[in-house]
């Protein structure tokens, strides 16, 4: 959850956060990776800690999930 909080918005894109995602957790498999990135998303959606503007580009990302994340 740390990308989101020391990232800029503007840098919330996909390749940023595979590049983020797999140098944490060093997973290679990309379903794991882009299921931990959605249920992430999904936590600063519901989140109360993150401001409004970060919650609806987490709800932005999640809208187009299936559109913008097909392998």
């Amino acid at each position: 959850m740390d990308f989101y909080q020391v990232n800029a918005i503007e840098n919330w894109t996909c390749a940023n956060l595979m590049e983020y995602y797999r140098s944490k957790t060093k997973q290679k498999d990309s379903k794991q990776i882009f299921d931990r990135i959605k249920k992430d998303l999904q936590e600063v959606d519901d989140s109360k800690s993150f401001d409004t503007v970060k919650k609806r580009r987490a709800r932005e990302i999640l809208d187009n999930w299936k559109v913008q994340y097909v392998l």
